[in-house]
């Protein structure tokens, strides 16, 4: 081989190894790969089990997305997406650990950063109620719209896990619940006046879609303290929320004298902060008169009645309306309640081990 061969081959292969050396991981790059990444997964809630409304207690599939962001924290308004993991499905199996296929690797830099977010049941993809932004779509959101009958209700819990690195060996998934459960009680508000009242169907309008987005961890939590809500109030995206549990069809509900309230409805629904200008609730009812103006008269009624500004509908809340019928006006019993949902579910168990 003469002396001009062994230059141009040298000449060669430095530009081959100058390339390989320009090309740095971009955050739509996967990373370098080290430990398998694993998962443990609970829910935060303090409070103790109930059983309200649907609230879920078992789970055993999650819904998993993830972005790789190099060295940087994960933030919403960053040109960050989905593109590490998207719609991975986490299922636990029968020895109480979650897992997954194909399994995804931890970047060997210490420094590199990936960040998780999930969302459950099963239920709310199979039944179209959620949709995801695409993979490669920079500054992500799930965007779900609530079933519409009460029947239908479904607990959505939804979780999101900033900037872990292969330190973090199994990430912690804290599932907490995305939706505002409002339970409504109705009684007689005029029981001198009314001798009986016969509730024949409860409807709730109000925005039923809405885009939930993920905070940073630089940010002030807020009230749910991982991720907003953002409701489409446009006149399109309005629902009718109906009660069919105990009303509607031949099922009514009679509130005689009693001072005792029933229960009309439990719905899950989008927390719309205040409720006062986005809610509107609605009975359709007959009465029936002791005294006063058409006294002993039959009156059939459809009267509404829009919450009142405090208290707030925030996510994991459960809020209880008691509504006071009386004659052809609705009132809101003053003393609303508020609790935290309950003891939730509990999703947890040994992770999934790293082999």
């Amino acid at each position: 081989m003469n002396a001009k061969s062994k230059i141009w081959i040298v000449g060669v292969w430095t530009l081959c190894l100058c390339a390989c050396s320009d090309r740095t991981s971009s955050v739509n790059d996967e990373p370098s790969v080290s430990l398998p990444i694993g998962f443990s997964s609970d829910v935060a809630s303090a409070e103790s089990p109930q059983t309200r409304g649907t609230v879920l207690t078992t789970i055993d599939k999650v819904h998993l997305f993830a972005s790789y962001t190099g060295t940087a924290d994960w933030g919403p308004s960053s040109s960050y997406s989905f593109d590490y993991m998207y719609d991975q499905l986490l299922t636990k199996v029968a020895d109480g650990s979650w897992t997954y296929s194909p399994l995804k690797y931890w970047p060997v830099n210490p420094a590199d950063k990936i960040s998780f977010f999930a969302y459950a049941p099963e239920e709310a993809k199979t039944k179209g109620y959620i949709s995801v932004s695409a993979a490669s779509t920079s500054n992500p959101k799930f965007t779900y719209t609530l079933p519409a009958q009460e029947s239908d209700k479904l607990d959505l819990l939804v979780a999101g896990t900033l900037n872990c690195t292969n330190a973090t060996k199994k990430v912690s998934l804290s599932m907490k619940h995305a939706l505002t459960q409002v339970t409504f009680k109705a009684k007689n508000g005029a029981p001198a006046n009314i001798s009986n009242i016969t509730l024949s169907a409860a409807t709730v309008t109000m925005p039923g879609t809405g885009t939930l987005t993920f905070n940073s961890a630089s940010v002030p939590a807020s009230a749910s303290g991982t991720f907003i809500w953002t409701p489409d109030t446009s006149t399109s995206k309005l629902t009718i929320f109906t009660a069919d549990d105990k009303l509607g069809g031949s099922k009514t509900i009679s509130l005689g004298t009693s001072a005792d309230a029933q229960t009309l409805a439990t719905f899950f629904l989008l927390p719309v902060g205040d409720p006062s200008t986005q809610v509107k609730f609605s009975l359709t009812y007959t009465i029936t008169k002791t005294s006063g103006p058409n006294s002993g008269n039959t009156t059939a009624l459809t009267t509404t009645i829009s919450p009142s500004a405090s208290p707030l509908w925030l996510p994991g809340k459960v809020l209880g309306y008691t509504i006071l019928v009386i004659d052809d006006r609705l009132e809101i019993d003053g003393s609303v309640t508020v609790e935290d949902f309950g003891n939730g579910t509990d999703i947890g168990g040994g992770g999934i081990p790293a082999t």
